[in-house]
């Protein structure tokens, strides 16, 4: 199996780190900077971390999917929801729910559609799962059908093999675009999976074909998608993709070219900074988790500073967007720091009670 890469694992902590401060009521130009390209990045990256071997052994790409997006999605969800009552009474959650919005909420979470409000992100868990078992599917059915024809191994079955790869890419987002106008639907490829799938499938073409990554072609990168963001005034999310339209084409464009621009900024970046950024890019899920409760926290430190009414503000979604001009940067910086002290506290004392195990 694949190698730690401690480049993507970086990227993913730069990733996470931007998903933080997109939801902490930040500058509207960065704000829509970071949606332009943040989660189809992270789609991008599982497609360059998919490991070729799993098109041998599909069950066990299945069960490591389950492990790690199906089963964390249920877990916490449950585990939230079991408390949603308890926290609506402390004014965290505007609502109380009833024995029956729980039960219907606990079959959603199980059915892997539904969660909870402070889980916003989660359902990135569900379209990456869905893109990765889509994209193993079309990888191998591709493979075996080259095999059959040519043979496998020459440098004409790759260039067929990527050929076909970006066909259907181009598939997946003509869907994106226009499939709401299509007559019937087509199961799991609604427009947000058919995004994710074309992501997914172009960070595993620029492995592919990728030669060389360097960080001031990614800074050039990401300066172009910056630019493009300030001068068109547009904003780009995966969630209101059903709008877009034709526009999907851009938006990938767009998503990708900030990808690329990603990988080449962090292949250069080294010592203690990359150590961090390489710490947090392997607790993503943790981030994703806990970002949202730690940002109750810096609201109760508002509510208390600025004398705001407690029982209306703490229950506002995402952040309290009132006298914001510099409390997103405190929502940030307590959105990925307490997680990830939590992670740390958590990962040294496993590692004591594993040494007492060994003494």
């Amino acid at each position: 199996m694949m190698r730690h890469d401690k480049s993507v694992s970086i990227a993913k902590g730069i990733g996470i780190t931007l998903m933080v401060v997109s939801h902490s009521g930040d500058p509207d130009v960065l704000n829509r900077f970071i949606y332009a390209f943040l989660m189809p990045t992270f789609l991008f990256l599982s497609g360059y971390l998919f490991d070729i071997n799993y098109l041998d052994n599909k069950k066990l790409f299945l069960k490591k999917r389950l492990k790690s997006l199906y089963l964390p999605f249920v877990k916490w969800s449950l585990i939230f929801l079991l408390f949603h009552n308890l926290l609506a009474g402390c004014g965290i959650y505007d609502e109380h729910y009833t024995w029956q919005t729980l039960a219907l909420r606990a079959v959603g979470a199980v059915a892997f559609r539904d969660t909870d409000e402070l889980l916003k992100t989660f359902w990135f868990l569900r379209d990456l799962f869905w893109a990765s078992m889509i994209s193993l599917c079309f990888l191998w059915t591709c493979r075996h059908a080259i095999k059959s024809h040519f043979g496998w191994g020459s440098a004409r079955s790759r260039i067929i093999e990527l050929s076909a790869t970006g066909v259907m890419i181009i598939a997946c987002l003509a869907v994106a675009s226009f499939g709401r106008y299509f007559p019937i639907n087509i199961p799991l490829m609604g427009s947000h999976t058919s995004m994710s799938v074309a992501c997914f499938l172009a960070g595993f073409i620029f492995r592919k074909v990728t030669v060389f990554r360097n960080m001031r072609v990614g800074m050039l990168m990401l300066s172009v998608v910056l630019l493009y963001i300030w001068i068109s005034g547009k904003g780009y999310e995966m969630l209101a993709i059903d709008n877009l339209g034709a526009e999907v084409f851009m938006y990938f464009m767009i998503s990708m070219i900030g990808a690329v621009g990603m990988m080449n900024l962090c292949s250069d970046i080294k010592g203690r900074v990359a150590d961090c950024l390489d710490y947090i890019g392997t607790k993503t899920l943790y981030v994703m988790t806990w970002y949202l409760v730690a940002f109750k926290l810096v609201s109760m430190v508002k509510i208390w500073h600025y004398g705001y009414d407690y029982w209306q503000l703490l229950s506002s979604f995402p952040v309290i967007m009132q006298d914001n001009a510099f409390f997103w940067v405190l929502y940030s910086a307590v959105g990925v720091a307490l997680p990830i002290t939590g992670c740390m506290i958590y990962d040294r004392i496993k590692l004591k009670l594993r040494r007492q195990e060994i003494q």
